[in-house]
């Protein structure tokens, strides 16, 4: 089962990062194979990543603060799910302090609203490779 992977839904391929669950070591691993899946090419990709089950290491959050400026120019939305409390405050300084607009869900399915803009149709599955 794969953490990292391309989906299409409605017409839209979207990259999913599923980070749940993860130990700081695979997080950065895959953290640095997300990097290179939205560099593949200069379109620009939707993103849903998903953080429930694990911990936002200080190493972690600085591989994101060294790595978000080479990735912003193809981002052209990012959702996460799974955050708590402090993860959301976490990714509000994140937004502030690096000039992005990643955007925290409480539910997958207003995360992938909101990366197609329309309505999902009903009875989808989870995009992640496991609840």
């Amino acid at each position: 089962m794969s953490r990292l992977k391309n989906i299409v839904l409605q017409g839209h391929t979207i990259i999913v990062v599923d980070y749940a669950g993860c130990k700081e070591e695979e997080m950065l691993t895959l953290a640095a194979r997300a990097k290179e899946a939205i560099k593949v090419d200069a379109s620009p990709k939707l993103v849903i990543s998903r953080y429930s089950n694990m911990y936002i290491t200080p190493r972690f959050v600085r591989f994101f603060e060294n790595e978000t400026n080479e990735v912003k120019p193809f981002l052209k939305k990012n959702a996460l799910i799974g955050l708590n409390e402090p993860k959301k405050v976490i990714l509000k300084a994140f937004n502030f302090f690096m000039g992005t607009d990643f955007r925290a869900f409480d539910s997958e399915r207003e995360a992938l609203e909101f990366l197609i803009e329309t309505s999902l149709e009903e009875g989808l599955e989870s995009v992640f490779t496991s609840n």
